[in-house]
């Protein structure tokens, strides 16, 4: 078994194990989970100005925007540690974390090609997944760099030379990406049923912390984990007094799908964690629906929407999912005990955003957006409007 270093900050945690929150931190959670699925864009992590090519350098520390506070406080004002950070225009390298694997023998590479048109059904089906969509931006990226070639930093999950050169199929090193990755490939079948991945049980998360016990989905959860967490927060706001303006800061985005930091909560620390607070960890489900190809489709990728129905009246499509809650606790106050899960989680991430806004104004005298649609997302406005579609960059 290959074994990376420990990081110092890490700690060990059997996946399962949790931590108790009372009532009022599942709002929280809820923002947490909104943050992280719904692209990455609203952690406000510090973001590494040294190589961007566009930004404005204003900010406060502590980089922490998924703001733990309890229930009560989320409507009037961020707390003092918000944080209100410039912007980058370029995605820059972020943690990398080493992912332990047992394989005892290295087999050639097979092909890392999308494979040419098949009746097979369960190629059919891959093939109408984002891991096939050879004109997605996930893969075409770089197309236009000089050299064309997708970076160590990035290759692990944009294509599948690079995951195979992360577990050490190619018969390199495991668990670093040696070189960088030619572009033009996809997610193939390889990524998941290469040999050299059948036994993986473990991944370490961007916090460094270790997650055991895992089955299949440890494949799923190299990728699906994010980029950044409390600790490389920590990490760059060390040293730095609460609401000072530092230029050295700027945002870090959690990056995209990550559902692993997610489920596994302060098990995986993806999102900000503050010290005087608790958090919950892994999301227990149900028996045969506890992971990730057990809720998705493991080649089209969907939700089996139909198969939550049956515990669940009406919420047989994605959309209805969106209207199951199990708990009556009102978690962002406003008095509807009805409404899905998912509305409690819009009216309290309105209400972070609000927060947030406000206290980039009462500390910079700035007005600071956020745009779904437009990367970094988080952005120095001259106009604002309802939708924030419409806002203008500063960029400097």
């Amino acid at each position: 078994m290959l074994t990376p270093p420990t990081p110092p900050t890490a700690p060990t945690m059997v996946a399962g194990q949790q931590r108790r929150l009372p009532a009022w931190g599942w709002a929280i959670v809820g923002i947490v989970l909104l943050a992280l699925l719904g692209g990455g864009a609203f952690a406000l992590f510090g973001r590494d100005q040294a190589t961007s090519t566009a930004e404005t350098a204003v900010s406060t520390t502590p980089a922490a925007a998924l703001l733990a506070t309890p229930r009560g406080t989320m409507t009037t004002a961020a707390p003092a540690a918000a944080a209100i950070l410039a912007t980058s225009a370029v995605e820059t390298g972020a943690i990398e974390t080493a992912v332990p694997t047992l394989i005892a023998d290295m087999p050639e590479l097979q092909s890392t090609t999308r494979p040419t048109a098949t009746t097979d059904p369960i190629e059919v089906a891959w093939q109408s997944s984002a891991h096939a969509d050879a004109a997605a931006e996930a893969f075409v990226h770089w197309n236009g760099d000089d050299p064309a070639e997708i970076p160590t930093t990035c290759a692990r999950c944009h294509s599948t030379p690079g995951f195979l050169d992360y577990v050490g199929a190619d018969g390199s090193e495991a668990l670093v990406v040696d070189e960088a990755a030619p572009v033009g490939t996809v997610i193939t079948c390889d990524v998941c049923h290469h040999t050299a991945v059948e036994t993986l049980s473990e991944v370490i998360m961007p916090s460094g912390i270790q997650l055991q016990g895992l089955g299949q989905e440890a494949v799923c959860m190299q990728c699906h984990q994010g980029r950044s967490s409390t600790v490389n927060i920590n990490e760059r706001t060390g040293g730095l007094d609460d609401d000072e303006i530092s230029g050295d800061l700027g945002f870090v985005n959690i990056h995209y799908y990550a559902a692993a930091a997610s489920l596994f909560g302060t098990e995986a620390m993806g999102a900000y964690e503050y010290d005087w607070s608790g958090y919950v960890g892994r999301y227990e489900h149900v028996s045969d629906y506890n992971a990730c190809i057990e809720c998705h489709d493991a080649h089209t990728l969907t939700v089996r929407a139909q198969d939550c129905a049956e515990c669940h009246e009406g919420a047989d499509t994605v959309g209805e999912l969106h209207r199951i809650r199990y708990y009556e606790e009102d978690w962002d106050g406003d008095g509807d005990i009805t409404e899905g899960a998912a509305g409690e989680i819009d009216t309290m991430r309105d209400a972070l955003l609000e927060a947030l806004q406000a206290y980039a104004n009462d500390w910079i005298g700035t007005p600071i957006g956020y745009d779904a649609t437009t990367y970094p997302y988080f952005l120095l406005t001259v106009t604002m409007t309802a939708s924030l579609v419409q806002m203008k960059v500063i960029v400097t």
